[in-house]
């Protein structure tokens, strides 16, 4: 039996959070000093694990996983109907909702991985957004990455990676 809240994708377990939720669950996590992994689930992700149990048990790893984009809505209204996702949720749709609310409450964040040209917009974009550390990603990532992300004692560490790298990372 599945929690509510949840759905069942191919044998991911995918939280039906729309941004607000996963905003709340964010900043509880923040204010109560706990550590918090959230990954995605988009359709790409559905494929990959279809057959790979070792990549299935590393997203099931993860305390949130949400959806990300319109073929998960899609499939979540085939499964379940009315109890599918309410609306469809986006990664790029979220994270400007988050970095606002980030602004609003003072509170930092770093992040590792992506291309130098996302990062640096990021930046120039939200110019009071607290950012402590960015660094694109590096093959073979050096111990002096790990150290400076730690050292930045952000409150959020979002990793760009790409799907799997960025789960196997964290």
């Amino acid at each position: 039996m599945l929690e509510q809240n949840k759905i069942n994708i191919n044998g991911l377990i995918i939280d039906t959070v729309d941004y607000c939720t996963l905003v709340e669950r964010i900043l509880n996590a923040i204010e109560t000093n706990s550590q918090l992994t959230i990954t995605y689930a988009n359709a790409n992700t559905i494929n990959r694990t279809f057959r790979n149990e070792k990549l299935k048990e590393l997203v099931r790893g993860f305390e949130i996983v949400h959806p990300d984009g319109i073929g998960i809505y899609i499939a979540s209204k085939f499964l379940y109907g009315d109890k599918g996702l309410r609306s469809r949720f986006t990664g790029s749709d979220f994270y400007p909702f988050l970095i606002n609310k980030l602004i609003d409450k003072n509170l930092s964040i770093s992040f590792y991985g992506d291309e130098a040209n996302t990062l640096a917009g990021i930046k120039d974009k939200h110019s009071n957004l607290g950012i402590r550390y960015i660094a694109q990603s590096v093959p073979d990532t050096p111990e002096d990455i790990y150290g400076s992300i730690v050292n930045s004692s952000a409150d959020i560490l979002v990793v760009g990676l790409g799907f799997p790298k960025q789960e196997q990372w964290i």
